[in-house]
């Protein structure tokens, strides 16, 4: 399956709750604030040197020092290290207490919040002339709780900038596993008729189109939007990316039950990710990136 429908009322922030290990986290996708955010905080600059003598909202891009920033779901604290660092006034928040724990042992001043609550600090309310996030939103069930949170919590004028994985995003990791489990007996696509990948994995990867549609829905101004695709290098390998993502696939299955599965859907995997010259293993990334405003409530 490559696309999962929003559900209308979830119970939960996250589509399947995942354990965090932050240690394990930095180890074996490290990449995701070296490299992916980085990228999107590079591209955040570049929008608002382009719009030097346009938009004035858009100013904040240019120079964070002294603005008033949201980093909406902080992981472990690496971006928010460097929105700290750029001058930027930072509040920041994540549902994991484990990596609250971590940003918070880096300075950040990080609380434990589900995003889909994101306008519930009073205090919140109409404060950020930013909202930022990198590589959560496909954790969220309810796109658009979060996005009208986010209109809530943004100044008029206010800028929402971020990316997250989308469309068909590692579809050859989440093939590769279906049929691990399959192997194993785990999960059988005959027995869950239906339901497809659904009710195997955590995330929720929307589709470009959906996407762009719910931002517009909670009356953000869409200025950029972008897909694209990443096969950024995965330093532990699809089995490692699996041991820091996939807590919640099959959590029945433990120990060296669990090893063999990962191994397994890393031998599916091996065709399409693994580059046998360089001996390296990559992740088949669909990325979406927006940058929106908020004009008025």
């Amino acid at each position: 399956m490559n696309e999962q429908p929003e559900p209308d009322a979830p119970d939960s922030a996250n589509v399947n709750p995942t354990c965090w290990d932050a240690a394990k986290y930095e180890s074996a996708a490290g990449y995701v604030a070296a490299e992916l955010g980085s990228d999107v905080l590079a591209w955040l600059q570049d929008a608002g040197r382009s719009a030097a003598g346009g938009p004035s909202n858009l100013s904040v891009l240019q120079d964070l020092r002294g603005r008033r920033v949201l980093d909406l779901g902080c992981g472990d604290g690496d971006l928010s290290q460097r929105l700290l660092a750029a001058g930027a006034e930072l509040a920041a928040f994540d549902s994991s207490p484990e990596m609250v724990a971590a940003a918070v042992a880096r300075g950040v001043p990080a609380v434990v919040l589900d995003a889909v609550d994101v306008d519930q600090p009073a205090e919140w309310r109409e404060r950020f002339e930013l909202v930022f996030t990198n590589a959560v939103l496909h954790w969220i069930a309810d796109h658009s709780r979060v996005f009208a949170g986010v209109r809530q919590v943004r100044r008029q004028g206010g800028v929402f900038a971020g990316e997250c994985g989308g469309g068909d995003n590692v579809q050859i990791i989440r093939s590769a596993v279906t049929q691990a489990c399959a192997d194993f007996g785990y999960w059988s696509p005959r027995e869950n008729a239906g339901r497809a990948q659904a009710g195997l994995f955590p995330w929720n990867f929307v589709s470009p189109e959906d996407f762009r549609t719910n931002l517009e829905r909670a009356g953000l101004r869409v200025l950029e939007f972008h897909c694209f695709k990443r096969r950024p290098v995965l330093p532990e390998g699809v089995v490692g990316w699996l041991d820091a993502f996939g807590s919640s696939i099959v959590p029945e299955v433990q120990g060296s039950a669990r090893r063999d599965l990962w191994e397994r859907a890393a031998e599916h995997a091996r065709a399409g990710l693994y580059a046998g010259e360089a001996g390296v293993w990559h992740a088949d990334y669909t990325r979406l990136r927006w940058l929106a405003v908020r004009e008025s409530l």
